[in-house]
């Protein structure tokens, strides 16, 4: 899959900030030989992506340092220290990846006074996802622990890599079930137009970018259940059904008979 970054580079649309409030006293040192024990353990964490023959290619590193950068905040007043607090994340969530040369990893502590701080993890979604975030949490605790104690690393080596199920993963496209539906729809896909233009013709005038909205809808309930029914009858779920309603919203928005949609959702 090609990075957007590779094509557009200087963007930040696929970082994944976090940020998490820690009590009692840190042992920085600690910190930071667990947040490195992680991304030895992890190759994907390790891993660069470069165009080679004009394909992206990626390249696993055989050492990455993660350096931990401290920034003191005790001395701050509180609305202070929130609005520093705030200026930080943002700062770092807007701050691109380098991705042919990494790493897709950056650490901040900030300290917040007393036994206060908050720990701000910002990864790039090309190394990483929501669920590789429960991951990494629950061994940088379990490493924390180990080091803070002095006691070697406690967790046992992995067996398996990334790599090795992308592999697998490959091998499977070669599959001819797979190939057959792949087939399918590349011919359903064909010749659909990419962009919507609005009944009114309107000509597009401000550049696209990367903001949007959101829009909350109650359904009532003797419609939720009838959407419910209908599900159950048409063997589909309701992101199915509202998926149909919205493309046949666009449909008639547009006048416009093929509708491509896609939707960036995990497990869709």
């Amino acid at each position: 899959v090609t990075d957007r970054h590779i094509v557009d580079p200087g963007t930040a649309t696929y970082n994944m900030p976090m940020a998490f409030r820690l009590s009692g006293e840190v042992d920085v040192a600690a910190l930071a030989q667990a947040l490195n024990a992680i991304v030895d353990r992890h190759p994907a964490l390790r891993t660069v992506f470069r165009e080679i023959d004009e394909q992206p290619t990626q390249i696993i590193q055989d050492r990455v340092e993660i350096a931990l950068r401290q920034v003191d905040l005790s001395a701050l007043a509180e609305d202070e220290r929130q609005s520093a607090l705030r200026r930080l994340m943002d700062a770092d969530d807007s701050l691109p990846f380098d991705l042919e040369n990494g790493p897709l990893l950056r650490a901040a502590l900030l300290a917040c006074g007393g036994d206060a701080s908050v720990l701000l993890l910002t990864m790039h979604h090309i190394v990483s996802d929501g669920l590789s975030v429960e991951i990494i949490l629950r061994e940088l605790g379990i490493l924390y622990a180990s080091f803070h104690s002095g006691q070697p690393a406690s967790l046992t080596a992995l067996p398996v890599r990334y790599a090795d199920f992308s592999a697998w993963e490959r091998l499977r496209i070669l599959d001819e079930d797979l190939a057959i539906s792949a087939r399918y729809w590349r011919q359903q896909l064909s010749g659909a137009t990419p962009l919507l233009l609005p009944s009114s013709r309107r000509s597009r005038t401000a550049p696209r970018g990367n903001l949007g909205q959101g829009v909350s809808v109650v359904l009532p309930p003797d419609l939720l259940r009838g959407l419910k029914a209908l599900c159950v009858r048409e063997r589909s779920t309701l992101f199915m059904a509202g998926l149909a309603a919205f493309s046949a919203l666009l449909q008639r928005a547009s006048g416009q008979s093929d509708v491509v949609v896609g939707t960036p959702i995990g497990n869709r």
